[in-house]
């Protein structure tokens, strides 16, 4: 089982399932590796799970709460998936045509 830092506390990644009919949906989150509390979610789709590497860079770009992409019609909250990140990783600053900016936690309550 691999373990990461969140907030210089060891975690390790559970994925808890719903089933639906017509799909699954996946849900992502770092338990305190200690107390086996949740610590936080990751703003993964649903519909696909990160892998080790990339768990590590969201980690890494600061555990954004999400990304905004900025449309000529408003703005769009979007969870991060392999090509989002794939796309930030390698400098973009564009995705899917947007630009975009991160969605910080300390907004969210804000």
């Amino acid at each position: 089982m691999k373990t990461f830092k969140y907030k210089n506390t060891s975690t390790v990644l559970e994925i808890d399932y719903d089933y639906e009919d017509d799909c699954t949906k996946a849900f992502h989150t770092l338990i305190d590796l200690e107390t086996r509390k949740p610590l936080t979610t990751i703003p993964w789709s649903p519909y696909s799970n990160p892998t080790d590497s990339e768990v590590e860079a969201w980690l890494a770009l600061g555990a954004p709460d999400g990304l905004v992409l900025k449309h000529s019609w408003g703005e769009q909250h979007i969870n991060f998936c392999s090509e989002t990140l794939k796309s930030i990783l390698a400098g973009g600053k564009t995705i899917f045509n947007c630009e975009y900016s991160f969605i910080e936690r300390a907004k969210l309550n804000a």
